[in-house]
């Protein structure tokens, strides 16, 4: 089993209540992961401190192909984040990470349809009922 170079163990740490802010009026609830805004589009953020670039490999259809799939290049943040915000992209889509090493599910996802190796899928977890 190949180690990932997403994962580490001594990630920063950081306040539960703190919110992370990017763009003007844009702020996430979580430090991590694939998070679907109010105002439309998601934002994904991933830490990979040993990367000096990660792309987001995102799915347009229903499927996880090369034929239906687009990267967008991720900005680099301070301490090894990577983030970047896809406008036009919504739950339900899928994704994944593409490093050097090759293309790596996202380790803060929220549910992994096709298993543990297999893409991520964007949950919008407002939508999620609590009983």
């Amino acid at each position: 089993m190949r180690t990932s170079p997403l994962t580490a163990r001594s990630r920063p740490k950081r306040k539960e209540s703190q919110a992370i802010s990017f763009g003007s009026d844009s702020v996430r609830r979580y430090p991590i992961g694939a998070e679907v805004l109010p105002n439309g589009g998601v934002h994904f953020r991933v830490w990979a401190p040993k990367c000096e670039r990660v792309e987001l490999q995102l799915s347009e259809g229903a499927e996880f192909s090369s034929a239906t799939n687009k990267l967008v290049e991720m900005k680099h943040e301070e301490q090894g984040y990577f983030s970047v915000f896809v406008p036009k992209s919504s739950a339900g889509m899928l994704y994944k990470f593409k490093l050097k090493d090759g293309l790596f599910p996202d380790p803060a996802s929220r549910f992994q349809p096709e298993g543990p190796h297999g893409p991520s899928q964007i949950v919008d977890s407002r939508e999620f009922t609590w009983r």
